[in-house]
């Protein structure tokens, strides 16, 4: 599938979600919310180490996605990064305040919101 609009690709993640099953904010809100454990206080056990491994792994995709889209399309990027990038943690955390900030979006799909975050933390000018 070619996609050339930046809006076409949107659409395209929209639907290729938009099943009867899918991960929404609540999910990624309870994943990502272990970022604010204390890592001295965190207990290390399969439930916390899977919600991180599952917040963690969505930034690194969304944020890697974007930047093939920003390499090979050149303007085709769905957000811009600083040039130096943004990692896991502060993709997390950026994501983490846009959804305690949008609980009206919380049944959304999550990478619908969390490009969303990432779209209102870091505008293509």
């Amino acid at each position: 599938l070619h996609v050339r609009s930046r809006r076409q690709r949107q659409m395209c993640i929209r639907d290729s979600f938009s099943g009867a099953a899918f991960a929404d904010g609540n999910d990624l809100l309870n994943d990502c919310s272990v970022l604010e454990v204390p890592s001295e206080d965190a207990t290390l056990n399969f439930e916390y180490g899977l919600s991180l491994g599952t917040c963690t792994g969505m930034m690194q995709g969304l944020t890697n996605l974007n930047k093939i889209y920003e390499v090979l399309l050149r303007d085709g990027a769905l957000f811009c990064t600083p040039e130096q990038g943004v990692t896991n943690g502060e993709a997390a955390r950026i994501v983490l305040k846009y959804l305690k900030d949008n609980p009206q979006k919380l049944d959304q799909n999550e990478v619908e919101l969390a490009i969303q975050a990432f779209r209102e933390a870091f505008p293509c000018k």
